[in-house]
């Protein structure tokens, strides 16, 4: 084991250094330098080594130590006949009796708790969890009712645990937004604050109930398909022990089917995303305004410092000015809001003022953007988006907002209830402002909007009011800010120019945007300009992205491979453990070729269950993560890489089946006479 783990370690280690100095060569071969950065080194220190070795022998002593234990505590009678522990009664205390007993009211008391006392304006993440709650408590309470009646204990427990099974999957898999626009009854309102909790739970919940499911009714489920083929002729009493076996051992089979079940579905999870993630931050115009050259500076820009790149280009002597069309400057900077009126109407306004950044925007970006950009709410005296554009860039107190800024904007830990407690209680510590009270997306015509804005510095005394004319459609825009003015505002309000801002360059009809950013670095080398072409910049990031991924997918990988380890060493084990039984169905007509056939269904039976019900939840879960963090910003559709879950899912199934070819193979060559001889 240490000795594969410092295999994977090495192979690791170096995946993570081609990575990283893919990355930084590109930097590096852009400074002269001939390779990246950054250099990774397989490195093992003889403690570690030690400490892993420790650490696996301590952990197999602890399993030896319960197993052992389990063994000492077995009874005799159900030892020698080769029957299930808990066939044989017990004798239990009233302690465990008075727990068996409230176990179930007590979840079911929590469960009702939870949903209504507390409300249900709690999001459908903690919705979700009371109901599981109830479905539990609910189960064992019904376990506890049957055994009152005599019921057998087969039989009480599969009515109790599928009922259980079949409710968590209803729970988990049904989206409640969906629901709710069905009945057109706003049941739950979604609060992103608590989406991390609801993925994190509907995964290990999804593959519990599917698999209480499998394990409680898998031989009606065999009787069914059964009756539908019209009968297999001798493979069914092949399929039968086949899955009577497994069924035999419920708990070990499910822990089994569990291992498998998280590991593809992490897998499948991770496949989805990579696939969004490639889908979502595509390369496009609107992306970077048709900009292809994103300009920044190195250390040597502090000896001279460049604030106006357009300026700069012009008078150059060396430049080519032809060579550009337009050059974008951004900045950044943090204003006081004193008052926000909608409608004529104060709607935020407090002895404490709150603080806004401003995004100043020069002509040549508006020029740009209106070709890009549009807006889904804009000011009445504005009939066009270009009406709305054109005041941006000649009035100094106008300014233009993102979605993030309306009332009913769904992002993470900024969608709150008007008036709740929870929306007060951070309107007293948050000074920033974050939402423009009273406007939502629904509003077919913007309302008067007004903010009273004045410098943060004690020493100035400028203030204006500003009026927002339009909303954006887009979430994203390359000035990147919520809030955005003329730079010529921003400038009066705060009495300087934005520090440090960012330019974007685009090059002019029939120009090279290599060479014109080449062009702009040798120019401005003593600034210590350093221009990148976008699509560049966005394929690096997208292969950092990428890489990272798939590193987390092949951990995931090498899970996968235990758990299919771990069905060969069950399949070994049983092979052992079955051998009287091997030989008594030989003795009663098996075949050799049946006995290695039925290990094998064996084995695709806890296999095949497990990849199904992991592949199932992982689509699920990664079409919420879609819709939680992706769909929401984007507004996007994202097709499922349903090639790529398909392989993952036929290489898994054959490798357990290569693991399991030996032991069935052992199975099939045991004789009755050896199988059953008592010497």
């Amino acid at each position: 084991g240490v000795l594969l783990g410092l295999l994977v370690s090495w192979a690791m280690v170096g995946f993570i250094n081609n990575l990283v100095n893919d990355v930084t060569g590109q930097v590096g071969g852009a400074l002269g330098a001939q390779s990246g950065f950054f250099r990774f080194r397989f490195n093992v220190a003889p403690v570690s080594i030690v400490i892993a070795y420790c650490l696996g022998v301590l952990l197999t002593f602890l399993i030896v130590t319960i197993a052992s234990w389990r063994v000492s505590r077995l009874n005799i009678v159900a030892a020698i006949r080769d029957l299930p522990e808990s066939s044989v009664t017990k004798r239990r205390s009233w302690l465990r009796r008075i727990f068996t007993v409230a176990i179930g009211p007590i979840l079911i008391a929590a469960a009702i708790w939870l949903l209504f006392i507390s409300g249900l304006k709690l999001g459908p993440a903690l919705a979700q969890l009371g109901t599981s709650l109830l479905l539990f408590g609910a189960a064992l309470t019904l376990g506890w009712l049957l055994s009152l009646s005599g019921m057998r204990a087969d039989t009480r427990n599969r009515i109790a645990y599928s009922l259980l099974g079949f409710g968590l999957l209803i729970v988990w898999t049904m989206s409640w937004e969906r629901w709710s626009a069905l009945l057109g009854v706003n049941l739950l309102e979604r609060d992103p604050t608590v989406a991390v909790l609801s993925i994190g739970l509907s995964g290990p919940l999804i593959i519990l109930g599917a698999i209480l499911v499998v394990m409680y009714n898998a031989d009606s489920l065999f009787w069914a398909i059964s009756r539908l083929l019209g009968g297999i002729g001798y493979l069914t009493p092949v399929l039968k022990t086949a899955i009577a076996y497994p069924l035999s051992a419920r708990f070990r089979t499910g822990m089994a089917m569990l291992l498998f079940a998280m590991i593809i579905s992490t897998v499948v999870i991770m496949s989805i995303v990579i696939q969004v993630t490639q889908t979502l931050v595509s390369p496009d115009d609107e992306r970077y305004a048709g900009f292809e050259i994103a300009v920044n500076f190195s250390l040597l820009s502090f000896f001279n410092p460049i604030s106006d790149l357009r300026a700069e280009i012009d008078r150059h002597p060396d430049f080519a000015k032809e060579e550009v069309a337009a050059v974008a400057r951004i900045g950044h900077s943090n204003v006081l809001v004193d008052r926000v009126r909608v409608d004529h109407v104060a709607r935020e306004e407090s002895t404490v003022a709150r603080t806004l950044e401003l995004t100043s925007i020069n002509g040549e970006y508006i020029e740009q953007a209106q070709k890009y950009y549009t807006f889904q709410l804009r000011a009445p005296e504005y009939a066009s988006d270009a009406d709305v554009w054109q005041a941006l860039a000649t009035r100094n107190d106008v300014a233009i907002v993102s979605p993030a800024m309306l009332e009913d904007a769904s992002q993470f830990g900024d969608n709150f209830d008007e008036g709740g407690e929870q929306n007060r209680y951070r309107n007293s510590f948050d000074l920033r402002l974050r939402r423009l009270p009273g406007v939502t997306s629904d509003l077919g015509a913007l309302p008067p909007i007004e903010l009273s804005l004045r410098d943060e510095s004690p020493d100035r005394q400028a203030k204006m009011t500003v009026q927002v004319i339009g909303v954006l459609a887009q979430n994203e825009t390359l000035a990147g800010g919520n809030f955005q003015v003329n730079e010529l505002l921003a400038a009066q309000l705060t009495g300087a120019p934005p520090a440090n801002p960012t330019f974007y360059v685009k090059a002019a009809d029939g120009f090279d945007p290599h060479k014109v950013a080449q062009d702009l670095e040798s120019a401005f080398i003593s600034g210590g300009l350093n221009a990148t072409l976008s699509a560049e910049s966005f394929a690096t990031g997208q292969k950092v992205t990428r890489g990272v991924l798939r590193l987390f997918q092949g951990f995931m990988a090498l899970g996968l491979l235990v758990g299919i380890a771990a069905l060969g060493v069950i399949s070994s084990r049983m092979v052992v453990e079955r051998r009287q039984q091997i030989g008594m169905l030989r003795a009663i007509g098996y075949q050799s070729n049946m006995v290695a056939f039925s290990f094998l269904l064996e084995a695709s039976f806890i296999a095949l269950c497990g990849i199904v019900i992991g592949t199932a939840a992982g689509v699920i879960i990664g079409q919420n993560v879609i819709g939680t963090l992706y769909a929401v910003v984007s507004g996007q559709t994202f097709a499922t890489p349903w090639g790529q879950i398909g392989l993952i899912v036929l290489l898994a199934y054959i490798s357990s089946l290569i693991t399991t070819v030996l032991p069935a193979f052992q199975a099939s060559r045991i004789y009755p006479a050896e199988a059953l001889r008592y010497e």
